[in-house]
């Protein structure tokens, strides 16, 4: 059974994308399977970083959405929606987007308008739970399933909450980070309450880390004080790094990129702490 991880937060320019590669490699160099989801609607920046041209795939996260939503057969568009990524991460997979998520995104939407009118027949599927169901299209395939999000609470981010087992919030080391990590916070204790009962935090994980500046100090005391005994913070946060900005325009992860960069020793660390999550979950 695949343990699902959404990689969200309710504000842009935190590296979620980054992250969500990077875990997914790591994963993978761990030897796991892993399935990277792009579930961002602003036009498929994992997909991209992941060395696949958006605008050429025929097959994508909006066709097994909407195979899910109109109740055909999800299965026949699977094998064509999951691709390897890269052609060096053995392990590594995933599921790519383009603009056409947007439409499925709005057809959510409109399916949530609507259910009060409609009153929610027995055989339609509610519009939180799309990506649940796709998540277990692929759960005896592999190991781990990770939902990259856009940076807004819309459904496509709802849809992957429900979906998931834990999420992990990355937190960019600055002095407006608890204003975001606040209110994303509390979505996700609207989600655990009403859709998802079995929902986690996974931790969450600062990024563009520069040890030797007293602000980034300050963010992190201030996030470990206030939230470190409710939710766990990654050991290792990740730092901030030219090549760690540069490496998904070139189509690689930090291990392929740059391997002795402090950055992928962090997230290798981050995957080992994900992993020992799992275990001791399994275990319990």
């Amino acid at each position: 059974m695949s343990i699902n991880i959404c990689v969200a937060n309710a504000k842009g320019g935190v590296a979620k994308t980054t992250t969500a590669l990077n875990l997914g490699a790591a994963l993978a160099r761990n030897g796991y399977q892993a399935c990277l989801i792009d579930n961002d609607p602003q036009g498929g920046q994992l997909t991209k970083s992941l060395g696949i041209d958006p605008t050429r795939q025929k097959y994508t996260l909006a066709n097994l959405m909407f195979a899910v939503i109109d109740d055909t057969n999800a299965d026949d568009y699977l094998e064509r929606c999951v691709m390897p990524a890269f052609d060096y991460e053995k392990g590594l997979f995933c599921i790519p987007s383009n603009k056409k998520l947007a439409g499925a995104a709005a057809r959510l939407l409109s399916m949530k308008t609507s259910e009060p009118a409609l009153g929610g027949a027995d055989d339609a599927i509610r519009c939180e739970y799309v990506m649940q169901s796709i998540a277990g299209l692929l759960d005896e395939q592999f190991d781990y399933i990770i939902i990259d999000c856009g940076p807004s609470l819309d459904m496509l981010t709802i849809n992957a909450l429900a979906a998931a087992d834990q999420v992990i919030i990355p937190v960019q080391a600055h002095y407006l980070a608890e204003e975001g990590l606040i209110t994303f916070l509390d979505t996700v204790r609207n989600v655990k309450a009403s859709l998802n009962p079995r929902l986690e935090i996974g931790g969450v994980l600062l990024t563009m880390y520069q040890s030797r500046t007293n602000l980034c100090r300050y963010v992190r005391e201030d996030i470990e004080g206030k939230f470190g005994g409710m939710l766990h913070v990654f050991n290792t946060p990740i730092a901030y790094s030219v090549k760690v900005a540069e490496h998904p325009a070139l189509k690689r992860s930090i291990f392929t990129y740059d391997p002795k960069n402090p950055a992928a020793a962090a997230y290798m660390d981050m995957a080992r702490e994900v992993i020992s999550h799992g275990e001791k979950r399994a275990c319990s």
